[in-house]
């Protein structure tokens, strides 16, 4: 039986370009295989970007871009097109991958529990 540091959740930070780089490959086959299946891709985004920062003050310059970018989108070139989403599928990528720390991991799976169920009784 393997210990947890064996496991491959140990092992993330070693491998999170490629994983990134593997979510862009896949994200980018599949929405440039043609120009209105990543128009469609990049509205989408554009549109639910400025409906999360509307109203919120702290954000006017980012709504403002998102903005400019929801409004010139049908003007711009399928090659801008494709930057634009390449450049927001990596953005968003590394987002999410984040930054492991094993010992916030070690934290969260042992103590958590113990002291929720400590909380619960």
């Amino acid at each position: 039986m393997s210990t947890p540091e064996e496991s491959r959740i140990f092992h993330l930070n070693d491998e999170r370009a490629a994983i990134v780089e593997d979510v862009i490959a896949r994200q980018m086959a599949e929405k440039t295989r043609n120009e209105n299946a990543l128009e469609l891709a990049v509205n989408d985004t554009a549109y639910w970007e400025l409906a999360r920062l509307e109203g919120d003050r702290r954000y006017q310059a980012q709504y403002k871009e998102w903005s400019e970018l929801y409004r010139s989108l049908g003007r711009r070139t399928f090659v801008e097109k494709e930057k634009i989403l390449r450049d927001l599928v990596s953005a968003y990528g590394w987002d999410i991958v984040g930054n492991f720390d094993p010992g916030v991991y070690r934290f969260a799976t042992s103590l958590v529990p113990r002291g929720l169920s400590f909380l619960f009784k």
